[in-house]
C-alpha cells in the first residue's frame, strides 16, 4: 500500500480489510438459517508520529 505524507510527523494510507466470519450462517427472517456473506471495510489510516 502506498502512503502519503502530509508532514514530517503526520502520514495516511489506504487500507482495505476482507472479513470472512467465522460462523458463516444465521438466522434470517423466519427463523431460517441464510449463508452469511464476506464483510469488505475501506478506510484511511492515518499516523501522527509524537
Amino acid at each position: 500500500m502506498s502512503s502519503v505524507v502530509i508532514t514530517p510527523w503526520l502520514n495516511v494510507s489506504p487500507n482495505l480489510q476482507v472479513i470472512n466470519f467465522g460462523m458463516n450462517k444465521t438466522l434470517g427472517n423466519g427463523n431460517g438459517l441464510q449463508a452469511m456473506n464476506a464483510a469488505v471495510e475501506a478506510n484511511l489510516r492515518m499516523n501522527i508520529q509524537f
